[in-house]
């Protein structure tokens, strides 16, 4: 009677584990099934990924590249016009000045000599 005991507790042991691990085994079955989902949407972006960027030939960019060097050479040329026009101007302040203080002296003396 003893063993019959033992055996019935060691029975219901094994189906209460055997209940734990099919829990186990339903969690692992939504989590793969998750992991399976993210795959999926990672392989998709990457897919697209790659269309996108083989739109792009390489003689495409090399083209745009020269594209925009000329652009920046052109840029450079205009500022090196700019700095020097900038230059000859501040060289001219003085001369500008001389001849801004000559025009405004003479309606001052202009004026006073008519009063």
């Amino acid at each position: 009677m003893e063993e019959m005991k033992n055996l019935s507790q060691h029975v219901i042991a094994l189906q209460h584990q055997n209940r734990l691990v099919e829990k186990k085994v339903d969690v692992v079955g939504v989590i793969q099934s998750k992991v399976e989902g993210k795959l999926d949407d990672t392989n998709e972006l990457l897919t697209q990924y790659i269309e996108h960027t083989n739109q792009f030939s390489n003689d495409e960019v090399n083209s745009q590249s020269e594209e925009l060097v000329k652009t920046i050479d052109g840029l450079k040329s205009r500022q090196e016009n700019t700095q020097a026009d900038l230059h000859a101007l501040l060289e001219h302040t003085t001369v500008i000045d001389q001849a801004l203080t000559k025009l405004w002296k003479k309606p001052q003396a202009s004026l006073s000599v008519n009063n």
